[in-house]
Protein backbone atom coordinates (compact mmCIF):
# COMPACT_ATOMS: atom_id res chain seq x y z
CA UNK A 1 0.00 0.00 0.00
CA UNK A 2 3.01 2.18 0.55
CA UNK A 3 3.85 1.52 -2.83
CA UNK A 4 0.78 2.69 -3.78
CA UNK A 5 0.67 6.09 -1.96
CA UNK A 6 3.67 7.47 -3.25
CA UNK A 7 3.03 6.41 -6.85
CA UNK A 8 -0.25 8.63 -6.31
CA UNK A 9 1.55 11.33 -4.89
CA UNK A 10 4.51 10.95 -7.56
CA UNK A 11 1.31 11.36 -9.84
CA UNK A 12 0.09 14.25 -8.58
CA UNK A 13 3.53 15.86 -8.91
CA UNK A 14 3.63 14.82 -12.27
CA UNK A 15 0.29 16.24 -13.34
CA UNK A 16 1.46 19.71 -11.38
CA UNK A 17 4.54 19.89 -13.32
CA UNK A 18 2.25 19.36 -16.67
CA UNK A 19 -0.03 21.75 -15.72
CA UNK A 20 3.05 24.39 -14.59
CA UNK A 21 4.41 23.38 -17.94
CA UNK A 22 1.65 25.19 -19.92
CA UNK A 23 2.19 28.55 -18.82
CA UNK A 24 5.90 28.90 -16.79
CA UNK A 25 5.38 31.90 -15.65
CA UNK A 26 1.81 31.76 -13.90
CA UNK A 27 2.65 31.95 -9.89
CA UNK A 28 -0.51 30.25 -9.10
CA UNK A 29 0.69 27.40 -11.09
CA UNK A 30 4.55 27.32 -9.57
CA UNK A 31 2.83 27.34 -6.63
CA UNK A 32 1.05 23.94 -7.09
CA UNK A 33 3.60 21.87 -8.33
CA UNK A 34 6.03 23.32 -5.57
CA UNK A 35 3.94 22.11 -2.67
CA UNK A 36 3.03 19.12 -4.36
CA UNK A 37 6.82 18.24 -4.89
CA UNK A 38 7.37 19.11 -1.45
CA UNK A 39 5.07 17.45 -0.30
CA UNK A 40 6.09 14.36 -1.25
CA UNK A 41 9.63 14.72 -0.51
CA UNK A 42 8.39 15.48 3.11
CA UNK A 43 6.72 12.48 3.38
CA UNK A 44 9.40 10.33 1.50
CA UNK A 45 11.44 12.00 4.80
CA UNK A 46 8.94 10.47 7.12
CA UNK A 47 8.80 6.97 5.98
CA UNK A 48 11.93 7.04 5.38
CA UNK A 49 12.68 6.18 8.69
CA UNK A 50 9.62 4.59 9.86
CA UNK A 51 10.56 1.19 10.16
CA UNK A 52 13.68 2.02 13.09
CA UNK A 53 11.45 4.16 14.72
CA UNK A 54 9.69 0.62 16.23
CA UNK A 55 12.79 -0.16 17.90
CA UNK A 56 12.41 3.26 19.60
CA UNK A 57 9.73 2.23 22.49
CA UNK A 58 7.14 4.66 23.04
CA UNK A 59 9.17 7.56 24.62
CA UNK A 60 12.19 7.63 21.03
CA UNK A 61 8.95 7.33 18.93
CA UNK A 62 7.14 10.40 21.30
CA UNK A 63 10.23 12.28 20.56
CA UNK A 64 10.84 11.30 17.04
CA UNK A 65 7.28 12.24 16.18
CA UNK A 66 8.35 16.01 17.41
CA UNK A 67 11.16 16.09 15.30
CA UNK A 68 9.43 14.99 12.49
CA UNK A 69 7.07 17.25 12.37
CA UNK A 70 9.29 20.21 13.04
CA UNK A 71 11.70 19.29 10.33
CA UNK A 72 8.91 18.90 7.95
CA UNK A 73 7.26 22.35 8.33
CA UNK A 74 11.12 23.67 8.45
CA UNK A 75 11.48 22.24 4.72
CA UNK A 76 7.75 23.79 4.24
CA UNK A 77 8.82 27.28 5.14
CA UNK A 78 11.83 27.01 3.75
CA UNK A 79 10.58 26.51 0.13
CA UNK A 80 7.83 29.11 0.89
CA UNK A 81 10.28 31.92 2.37
CA UNK A 82 12.86 30.99 -1.21
CA UNK A 83 10.07 31.56 -3.87
CA UNK A 84 8.22 34.45 -1.46
CA UNK A 85 8.74 36.76 -4.32
CA UNK A 86 8.11 34.51 -7.42
CA UNK A 87 4.82 33.26 -5.77
CA UNK A 88 3.08 36.52 -4.28
CA UNK A 89 0.59 35.90 -2.18
CA UNK A 90 -1.67 33.52 -4.04
CA UNK A 91 1.42 31.18 -4.91
CA UNK A 92 1.63 30.58 -1.41
CA UNK A 93 -2.03 29.77 -0.91
CA UNK A 94 -1.60 27.67 -3.97
CA UNK A 95 1.62 25.91 -2.58
CA UNK A 96 -0.07 25.74 0.48
CA UNK A 97 -3.06 23.88 -1.26
CA UNK A 98 -0.91 21.91 -3.25
CA UNK A 99 0.93 20.78 -0.39
CA UNK A 100 -2.34 19.56 1.65
CA UNK A 101 -4.00 17.97 -0.99
CA UNK A 102 -0.78 15.47 -1.58
CA UNK A 103 -0.27 14.94 1.70
CA UNK A 104 -4.19 14.18 2.23
CA UNK A 105 -4.39 11.38 -0.66
CA UNK A 106 -0.97 9.94 0.58
CA UNK A 107 -1.95 10.08 4.09
CA UNK A 108 -5.43 8.34 3.34
CA UNK A 109 -4.12 5.36 1.63
CA UNK A 110 -1.12 4.98 4.08
CA UNK A 111 -4.11 5.09 6.89
CA UNK A 112 -5.81 2.33 5.01
CA UNK A 113 -2.94 0.17 5.40
CA UNK A 114 -2.53 0.44 9.28
CA UNK A 115 -6.60 0.19 9.47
Amino acid sequence: MRRIAFAIGFALVALAGVIWTLRPGDAVRLGVFAGTVVAVVTLAMLFSRRDSVDALGIKGAVRWVRVSFVSRMAVLLLVLLLLRKQLGASGDLAFLGGFFVVEAAMLILLAREKG
